[in-house]
């Protein structure tokens, strides 16, 4: 498995999935189809690979544009084969990867206060983060984020109106 790969974009290192017989040969006999699903680690949300499905030729899987989209964090792909060409079920995991931001393309309010009353702070504070375009915070993102009132409102911000992001988060 790759080291580290982006979200929504092929997978920097494709996977090839050998079927080796009982001394660890490449079982040339083997025809059947290897199935990619996301591993046992992954965060909350994930999705499944793109391109998931691969046939076997003289029992070696050469996937191909593999993707995955969902929720930045570590994964691992999991891979199953049929019996097809006379081996037993197959079942591979792949080491862990990072699945990373493709980078931030807007931002998000992460949280607010419920109500304020004017010319008093509020106790719960305004975060912003910059996510990308699958939702997710982009950790290194480090951008200024201003903050104004709409027009018509009349109201006057007092304090601080830009503040840096930390991690993808500015408070």
């Amino acid at each position: 498995a790759p080291a580290t790969s982006t979200n929504g974009q092929a997978l920097n290192d494709q996977p090839i999935i050998t079927a080796v017989d009982g001394s660890g040969n490449t079982d040339t006999n083997y025809i059947g189809t290897i199935t990619a699903t996301v591993g046992a680690t992954y965060p909350a949300g994930s999705a499944t690979p793109s391109s998931n499905t691969k046939a076997a030729v003289a029992g070696v899987a050469n996937f191909s544009g593999m993707t995955l989209t969902g929720k930045s964090g570590d994964y691992t792909l999991y891979f199953n084969g049929n019996k097809t060409g006379g081996l037993p079920f197959l079942q591979v995991e792949s080491s862990q990867f990072k699945l990373k931001s493709p980078g931030a393309t807007a931002l998000a309010v992460t949280q607010q206060p419920t109500s304020m009353v004017s010319g008093i702070v509020p106790g719960t504070t305004f975060r912003v983060a910059g996510v990308d375009k699958y939702g997710n915070v982009v950790e290194d993102f480090n951008g200024t984020v201003g903050v104004a009132i709409g027009k018509g409102t009349g109201g006057v911000l007092s304090g601080d109106t830009e503040v840096g992001a930390v991690n993808g988060v500015a408070t």
